[in-house]
């Protein structure tokens, strides 16, 4: 039998294939955009010379905004919503978004193996988060920034798992198992446990973490492998924990967290993430088991790709996973795990309670694997419920020219860091 941590591996390049080379449906504003390679697009379709060709999206994205995109101190919290094209200040939902800032909604690939998420476009002639801008994401589409000048981010933007529910993906990412769909989404998704056995953590740039064994013979759910995405093209988040299992109950288990979202900024200009900037694409934490049941697996961390002439990072860029929930304590819940935070620290595991074992810790900084959820020792007469798996950290890809990359802040999961060069069309 095949070794199958190459599954998710094999899956990504026949998906590539299965694209023909296309993005395909493509709808704005102000009318479609030309199609364009799932890798790169031509950017001599829009009749412009770029310094360089963006991934994942049409190149005409990159002068189809007009105005400026500036989210203020004073606008505090902020919601962008992929689906929906909409930016609301929810102080007194105002509508930040401009004339002139368009938004597009883009179907990456068609027909084959199609996992990747739409994505939603915002297309602006420069993007300012200011310091004291909470920026919350969300919708099922990845979040892509298209800036034809400089990007400054000095505020926080979260694109995190786990936000509503525990299994609620993250904007670009997969759901968490639940009792209809016991495994996580996605490539790297975690495995469900059996009869009170914790469930997997889901994998990404490394494995997931095992869910917790309830003795010798009932095992936890397999730990999610890792997904081949290392320049994030397509485009896609982290995958969802698996479901905790309970004893007679599926609707009583831990849910799975659900997997870290997708930003791209991609300018034509600079980008600067600031002291007091940060980009949080965590994955969520494993649900604690409900009643008499394992803790669910954690999401993975999701996906930043950043690329413009020139990429200085002084604050965080975090795309750590989440925290598996910890097993139940009898007919009481078990603790939960938490979202991966933006840090290079990892995210807490749901704690022992009473009969509840306790979750794995997220991947995060130099550990980007998640840890496996802690064995029930029901022979011992200890704990009788397992915990979840907690999920590997994700991907951060940074591309520009040569020498044009400085990173002086934090960019975790360390080894989940990778940098490439800029395309010249010339």
């Amino acid at each position: 039998m095949a070794d199958s941590r190459i599954l998710p591996c094999i899956l990504t390049v026949l998906w590539a294939f299965s694209c023909n080379a296309k993005i395909g449906d493509v709808a704005n504003d102000t009318g479609p955009l030309p199609d364009a390679s799932v890798a790169q697009a031509d950017s001599s379709a829009v009749g412009i010379a770029l310094p360089y060709t963006p991934s994942n999206i049409a190149a005409s994205a990159m002068s189809s905004g007009t105005a400026p995109l500036q989210l203020r101190a004073s606008d505090g919290a902020v919601e962008i919503d992929t689906d929906q094209g909409t930016i609301t200040r929810l102080a007194d939902s105002e509508d930040l978004r401009p004339p002139g800032v368009v938004f597009a909604s883009q179907v990456q690939g068609s027909g084959g193996i199609n996992l990747a998420p739409l994505l939603g476009i915002f297309s602006a002639s420069e993007l300012v988060i200011e310091a004291g801008a909470r920026v919350t994401v969300k919708g099922s589409a990845g979040l892509v920034f298209a800036i034809a000048g400089d990007v400054k981010v000095d505020g926080v933007v979260s694109a995190v798992g786990g936000l509503d529910t525990p299994n609620q993906a993250g904007p670009g990412g997969f759901a968490g198992g639940d009792p209809t769909t016991p495994n996580g989404g996605g490539l790297g998704g975690g495995q469900p446990g059996t009869d009170g056995a914790g469930g997997g953590g889901a994998g990404h740039v490394a494995l997931g973490g095992k869910g917790g064994d309830r003795g010798e013979l009932i095992l936890g759910g397999a730990a999610g492998q890792p997904v081949l995405s290392e320049f994030l093209v397509p485009l896609m988040g982290g995958s969802g924990g698996g479901l905790g299992s309970s004893d007679d109950n599926p609707d009583e288990s831990g849910l799975g967290g659900g997997g870290g979202g997708v930003v791209q900024i991609s300018a034509l200009g600079s980008i600067r993430i600031g002291a007091t900037g940060g980009i949080n694409c965590g994955g969520g934490g494993g649900q604690g088991g409900v009643r008499e049941s394992g803790g669910g697996g954690a999401g993975a961390g999701g996906a930043i790709l950043l690329e413009a002439m020139e990429i200085a990072v002084f604050g965080i860029l975090a795309a750590n996973g989440g925290g598996g929930g910890g097993g139940a304590n009898g007919n009481d819940p078990g603790a939960s795990g938490q979202t991966g935070s933006l840090s290079a620290v990892a995210a807490p595991a749901g704690k022992r309670v009473g009969d509840g074992a306790a979750g794995g810790l997220g991947g995060a900084g130099g550990d980007e694997e998640g840890l496996p959820g802690v064995d029930a020792d029901i022979a011992n007469a200890g704990t009788k419920y397992a915990g979840g798996g907690g999920g590997s950290g994700g991907r951060i890809h940074l591309r520009s020219v040569d020498d044009g990359i400085k990173v002086d802040g934090i960019a975790s999961p360390k080894d989940g860091v990778t940098e490439g060069t800029l395309v010249d069309d010339d």
